[in-house]
């Protein structure tokens, strides 16, 4: 199922009646995002289903600091910019950088 949303920009169209075009763009329907981020101690650290569409972020606190975090019943995009992206299903199977597994381990 698709929805037709309109944009902002209007412009003059001389074989419309009302004098305006609107220009349309297409977008899949989703329903409102929902699921958990968790510490790897299974601490919340942001429940999806509270926040607008948009953006989010998420302050780490010093126990979560260098762990592992999972999402949790999550529901639609995420998409991390400002750490590395690296997902999957489990710890054991998460592929990391040597550089990064090293500097880990001198902790």
């Amino acid at each position: 199922m698709s929805v037709s949303v309109p944009s902002t920009r209007k412009e003059s169209d001389e074989g419309r009646s009302h004098g305006e075009r609107r220009d349309l763009r297409r977008a899949n329907w989703a329903s409102k995002i929902g699921g958990k981020l968790r510490a790897n101690d299974d601490r919340e650290l942001l429940d999806f289903g509270k926040l607008e569409d948009g953006f989010f972020e998420v302050e780490v606190p010093r126990y979560a600091d260098g762990a592992l975090w999972k999402f949790e019943n999550s529901q639609g995009q995420r998409l991390l910019t400002t750490v590395p992206p690296y997902l999957a299903r489990t710890g054991e199977e998460l592929l990391l950088p040597r550089e990064v597994v090293e500097k880990d381990a001198l902790k």
